[in-house]
């Protein structure tokens, strides 16, 4: 379960750890806030269409296989923004690290569907949710520490070594659970006819709306209170934890119930 949460979390945690460093990366790469700004934008687009992806490949050739190359990749991308001269290179490491990232959150809550099914797996996702719901919260304060500390490089060495602990760890630990009988051939086109066909079920699409909406006003939140707390209540990044962990509180408490 703790391997699993991990492997969910890692995409927000990725969102949120480096906010804390904006001006430092602006400053350090001559770029513009807003050149900076789109470097978040450069990894959300290849995140969410790699999420309607990953988890059919997996159905084809496995979970291990796809959790362990969307970790290596996330690995590689790490190095690629550590070692970044411009906002241009540090915008490719980010869109090659959420092209990865999803890997770990789609695929690694699949898991949990192979191996219980009903009560018993909507606990154990609660759970996975619970552990979740701390990155929101430990990921800006660490970002923090790490950029005011050591600069915003420092920031990426933590991630790199958390993709490649996690590959090492999820090759060590993670075990296969999809059996070679219950996978089925990767097609493109069924695949996006099943997508329309779901888009056209109320129950589904309004289902989708209530947990696109929760996490979208959180990550406003997140994403507009670097800029607010910092520039216009004259605020330090980290004296306003609380405001984060507020969140996560919250979140905790509404998957354990």
């Amino acid at each position: 379960t703790p391997l699993i949460a991990i492997l969910t979390a890692i995409g927000p945690f990725s969102i949120s750890m480096y906010l804390p460093a904006f001006p430092d990366i602006s400053a350090n790469l001559g770029a513009t806030p807003i050149e900076v700004q789109k470097t978040l934008a450069a990894y959300l687009v290849p995140f969410a269409f790699m999420m309607l992806w990953h988890g059919s490949i997996s159905d084809a050739i496995g979970r291990r296989k796809v959790i362990l190359a969307g970790l290596l990749v996330y690995t590689v991308a790490g190095l690629i923004c550590l070692f970044a001269q411009n906002i241009l290179m540090l915008s490719l490491g980010r869109a090659l690290q959420g092209m990865a990232a999803g890997a770990g959150m789609s695929v690694g809550r699949a898991t949990v569907l192979d191996l219980l099914k009903g009560a018993a797996a909507q606990r154990l996702m609660a759970r996975i949710s619970m552990l979740f719901a701390l990155a929101p919260a430990i990921a800006p304060l660490l970002g923090s520490l790490l950029a005011t500390t050591f600069g915003w490089r420092a920031v990426f060495v933590f991630l790199t070594a958390l993709g490649g602990g996690l590959l090492f760890a999820t090759w060590r630990f993670l075990p296969e659970t999809l059996a070679p009988e219950n996978r089925h051939p990767f097609k493109a086109r069924p695949l996006l006819r099943s997508y329309g066909q779901a888009l056209r079920m109320p129950k589904f699409t309004f289902l989708c709306l209530a947990l696109a909406l929760s996490v979208n006003g959180s990550m406003i939140y997140m994403l507009a209170a670097p800029h607010f707390l910092g520039a216009v209540a004259d605020t330090r990044f980290s004296s306003f934890a609380w405001l984060f962990l507020s969140i996560s509180l919250g979140m905790i408490c509404g998957s354990y119930v």
